[in-house]
């Protein structure tokens, strides 16, 4: 397993270290997005008849199609049938699939590799579009035939 180091605070966010020298930034500064936001860029990445819903305080989120995709149209069929996607983080830090479904337990878990994953923290929406097609691309890689 990579270990990826934080990245040091930029010049702007240096104003919020503490009088003690504890950075502390006020929530949304320092990472902007919450999981389940992760969650709906790649569903958007993964083309129309996708959707994703946020979990709890949107610490994880939940990928499913809703429809006939794109992807289905161009001949690439899902497996999930009526499962769907969770997308969260795990204890170690690693960014995580699993099926989810309400039938039955957690399936395998996949690992989506830091090397796969852009190497910066999104800001904005266009950084949440490279990072949708990230996510799309493992969720294609595990769960399309």
């Amino acid at each position: 397993m990579t270990t990826v180091q934080p990245e040091a605070p930029t010049a702007a966010l240096t104003q919020f270290v503490d009088k003690d020298g504890i950075y502390a930034p006020p929530p949304g500064t320092e990472y902007v997005y919450v999981l389940s936001d992760y969650a709906r860029a790649g569903a958007a990445a993964l083309g129309a008849g996708w959707g994703a819903e946020s979990g709890y305080l949107g610490a994880w989120g939940l990928i499913f199609q809703t429809g006939t995709s794109d992807r289905v149209s161009l001949g690439e069929a899902s497996t999930l049938g009526d499962a769907s996607v969770r997308l969260f983080v795990d204890s170690e830090g690693d960014m995580c699939l699993e099926l989810h479904h309400q039938d039955f337990a957690a399936s395998e878990r996949y690992f989506i590799r830091s090397e796969n994953l852009p190497e910066f923290h999104p800001r904005t929406p266009d950084d949440m579009t490279a990072w949708g097609e990230a996510i799309a691309a493992a969720i294609r890689l595990h769960y399309f035939d």
